[in-house]
């Protein structure tokens, strides 16, 4: 089996933090909480927005990496995906039901076990893409770099306008959380691939921070921008976003990282904290949390006590699912012997 880059690893693992931080400082406390951005004042906002814009391209992250190295579909990563899934879900599901906030049904039961069909917007489209993923793969595989160039710069142009600017849903890019959206991420990370990582190998280093602040610059122009015109301009279909991730990934790609056995333990389960901490009732404490932490505590508090909780919730799903993969072993060794 090749050993797996602990750079890009250790790049899951920051997207996976990306993403809860994302959340913390920008759905919880909008959605759940109702609270604009001038909340707290012009330092706040300014902060806010720049750790929104560095972390929103926690899930594209994801997508590139799985475009980066090629979604090969095998049985076993089927099977490991659907233990996963079937453990934090049932057990997210009992435990709501301990603590009163559901009651327990054959029902509902069956609808978690059923953990392909139950309602995830990125494990449904992760999960179309990688049945899609052969025909990806064989497209960019066989077509010349010249073609795969012009047909992403296309594909891209119709993402900013159908899914940016005048959203259409006959397009289907839903601001970013679509599978369509997820094959045009995964298009460019094949693309980096194939055609372009000779050729960063070659950059300076300095060359691909200047790139990504550069971007990111870009990124926070558009996200001021996007709240005047209420229009979607920094979602994950949006280039700027995607651009802002892809230099970011090449930072991680050239980062001079030795074979780390403890990044790569941990890199394998970076899903399990995705899937955890938007389980009920996790999600419902981390957002009431999160809202009580913003209103109550100066920012810096804030965000000192939502580091701690952050990475509290982090190490307990790495620890779980390491669990779960030990309770599942012999499902999904067994599936692993199956060659076709």
């Amino acid at each position: 089996m090749k050993e797996r880059d602990s750079n890009i690893e250790l790049l899951r693992i920051v997207a996976t933090l990306f993403i809860l931080i994302v959340h913390c400082n920008g759905w919880f406390l909008r959605d759940w909480g109702e609270i604009s951005w001038l909340s707290g004042g012009y330092a706040v906002c300014a902060a806010r927005i720049t750790i929104q814009n560095i972390t929103c391209i926690g899930v594209i992250l994801f997508v590139l990496i799985s475009g980066f190295y090629g979604i090969r579909p095998k049985l076993k990563s089927l099977v490991n995906l659907f233990t996963l899934l079937l453990f934090f879900y049932v057990g997210s599901y009992l435990l709501c039901c301990h603590c009163g906030q559901d009651v327990f049904s054959w029902k509902g039961l069956l609808k978690n076990v059923l953990a392909f069909s139950r309602e995830n917007w990125f494990i449904n489209c992760y999960l179309f893409l990688i049945l899609l993923s052969p025909i990806l793969n064989a497209f960019m595989e066989r077509t010349t770099a010249r073609n795969a160039r012009i047909y992403l710069s296309v594909f891209l142009i119709c993402a900013f306008y159908w899914g940016c600017v005048n959203p259409s849903i006959y397009f289907y890019f839903n601001s970013g959380y679509s599978v369509t959206t997820m094959v045009l991420i995964y298009l460019i990370g094949r693309y980096m691939s194939l055609h372009v990582k000779e050729q960063i190998t070659k950059r300076k280093y300095s060359h691909l921070i200047f790139a990504y602040i550069v971007s990111l610059l870009i990124l926070i122009g558009f996200f001021c921008l996007e709240q005047k015109t209420e229009r979607p301009l920094t979602c994950y279909c949006s280039p700027f976003s995607i651009a802002s991730a892809v230099c970011f990934f090449w930072l991680f790609y050239r980062m001079p990282i030795p074979t780390n056995p403890i990044v790569n333990w941990i890199g394998k389960s970076c899903l399990a904290c995705f899937i955890l901490h938007t389980c009920q009732p996790i999600i419902g404490w981390l957002a009431s949390k999160d809202v009580y932490t913003f209103m109550n505590y100066p920012f810096l508090h804030y965000c000192g006590k939502m580091v701690l909780i952050i990475g509290g919730i982090f190490i307990i799903s790495i620890m779980l699912d390491k669990i779960r993969g030990l309770v599942f072993y012999p499902i999904i060794n067994l599936a692993g012997k199956i060659k076709k």
